[in-house]
């Protein structure tokens, strides 16, 4: 009987994990905490500094933008919310756009992590002739809910 060894990770102490947050990576670091420069705006985000999991898994990315808290949130897993990302997709019907929220966090090193997609309209497919109002986008993620993906 041949025997195998086993493999066996073990995470280090001081490493923390934050269950259903992803860690930036790249650019996506530098771009993600450079909101707390300019908070309450809402500003453009390159296609290139977004984060590997979210550009691989959404297709046809149209807009990106993001949006800093005025004033940053404690939230549960000792990490402080500091703003929003918004990203915007194709949609089959003509003239209809798919936008999806991420929460961006930063913990106690600041490093960001992002956490969604949540989803900010009931069906999240919105009327690009129309525009959509900048409330009814960012600002609606409940923090105290973040299990919930409709916001």
């Amino acid at each position: 009987m041949q025997s195998y060894p086993i493999l066996v990770y073990v995470k280090p102490m001081n490493a923390p994990f934050y269950y259903d947050w992803t860690k930036a990576d790249g650019d996506a670091v530098a771009q993600l905490t450079a909101i707390t420069g300019a908070p309450g705006n809402l500003w453009p985000y390159p296609l290139s500094a977004l984060p590997r999991s979210i550009e691989t898994g959404m297709p046809e990315i149209r807009k990106i933008y993001i949006s800093g808290y005025a004033i940053p949130e404690a939230i549960p897993n000792g990490l402080e919310a500091i703003g929003e990302l918004l990203v915007t997709r194709n949609h089959t019907v003509p003239g209809s756009g798919k936008a999806y929220l991420y929460l961006i966090g930063i913990d106690q090193e600041n490093v960001p992590y992002f956490r969604g997609p949540y989803k900010p309209y009931p069906t999240h497919y919105y009327n690009e002739d129309n525009g959509v109002p900048v409330d009814r986008l960012f600002g609606r993620i409940d923090r105290n809910l973040l299990d919930q993906t409709r916001v």
